[in-house]
């Protein structure tokens, strides 16, 4: 372990979202040093030189017996609680929970019991489809235990303070950041959509990320008949790894719905293909069901692309339409429907001054640099 100092901040990602990740502690290294607790996914990035990379975790494959991956869980976990023990930071920041009771409780109360203040940021206000008494009565525990409580949404913000009778001064409202993309130059929008056999004229809607329950994709490739037209055919290209709990169900939707409109790219996207991916679509669709904020949105305007979104959570914050995105009620019958058919009319084309647009405006009102800034006066209190 690298010697720190008690000024030096501590972040846990517990296995978060690289790309998240990867510009949150880029942009809060801005203001004091980071170490960054990690595994071999963000160890194989190169960070800015004021952040300290301590691989843990080390390998993450999941495709290895349950055996393995217990001893890998229970290897990571004493090396944590050791670094924990052995650093003079004063701040830990855990962004994610691995293991609800271990991160949340155990290591949180370790942690302080060391004279450490522990911040979490909370993604959601629970995991989704799991809404249960079980779990509301644990996350209670959970954010009583931590000194303070960051939400990227004001939507996410007040329902902690209301439904777990948190103190106002304790959650701390924090914007999440667009994503800082470096686009290759070679990538044009044709040979992206060459790469993936889609037709210069053709309408290309983009679902990208965990494909979950909630997040709704068979929505949208149940109406893409109603999309197409004589003049301009729809595509939909799903992007990204099915769910454990969903996986069985959403193969048998796919084999049912199966067709040349639909471009599968199932399994993990690696970082040198979103931007291939992007490029080809005309706009993101997050037909989410239930939702309070999306990581996908600010990928989507990192490259100027603009989303259709249901109006929950956050989403309406986010999204100025039609320049950005559109939104549509997700409980109206034809919403999700609507909406498309209106985004294609405002972007059925591919328009280079409509993606800088999108990005000038992501980056005006959604930039990590601000975020870090105010992560950082939140680390320094009470300091």
């Amino acid at each position: 372990m690298a010697e720190d100092h008690k000024q030096d901040i501590v972040i846990v990602t517990n296995g978060f979202q690289t790309d998240y990740m990867w510009n949150l502690v880029n942009g809060i290294s801005k203001h004091c040093r980071v170490l960054l607790i990690c595994s071999n996914d963000l160890a194989r990035l190169t960070f800015d030189s004021n952040v300290v990379v301590n691989n843990l975790r080390g390998d993450v494959n999941s495709n290895v017996a349950f055996r393995k991956k217990i001893a890998r869980l229970l290897r990571y976990y004493r090396r944590l609680f050791s670094f924990i023990a052995k650093s003079r930071a004063k701040v830990l920041h855990i962004q994610w929970l691995r293991v609800y009771v271990i991160d949340g409780i155990f290591l949180t109360l370790f942690a302080r019991a060391r004279g450490k203040r522990v911040i979490y940021t909370a993604h959601d206000v629970l995991p989704h489809d799991k809404d249960t008494l079980t779990n509301r009565l644990l996350f209670r525990m959970i954010y009583k235990l931590q000194n303070e409580i960051i939400a990227h949404t004001n939507f996410i913000r007040k329902r902690l303070i209301n439904e777990f009778g948190l103190r106002e001064s304790k959650v701390h409202f924090i914007e999440h950041g667009v994503y800082e993309v470096e686009e290759k130059k070679e990538i044009s929008v044709q040979k992206a959509r060459e790469k993936y056999g889609i037709e210069a004229n053709d309408f290309v809607i983009l679902f990208f990320g965990r494909i979950a329950r909630y997040k709704g994709v068979e929505l949208v490739a149940s109406i893409l008949d109603q999309i197409d037209s004589d003049r301009q055919r729809v595509r939909l290209i799903i992007a990204g790894r099915a769910s454990k709990d969903y996986e069985a169900d959403f193969m048998r939707f796919y084999e049912s719905v199966k067709s040349d409109k639909i471009i599968p790219r199932f399994g993990f996207i690696e970082d040198q293909e979103l931007e291939w991916l992007f490029k080809a679509s005309s706009l993101t669709v997050l037909p989410y069901q239930e939702a309070s904020q999306s990581g996908v949105l600010f990928m989507s305007y990192a490259f100027g692309i603009p989303v259709v979104a249901p109006r929950l959570g956050a989403f309406p914050d986010y999204v100025s339409e039609p320049e950005t995105g559109i939104l549509y009620h997700p409980d109206s019958e034809n919403g999700l429907l609507n909406a498309l058919l209106e985004a294609r009319r405002h972007y059925g084309q591919p328009d280079e001054s409509r993606r800088d647009h999108i990005k000038s405006f992501a980056h005006k009102n959604f930039a990590w640099d601000s975020s870090g800034k105010r992560l950082y006066s939140l680390y320094m209190k009470n300091q």
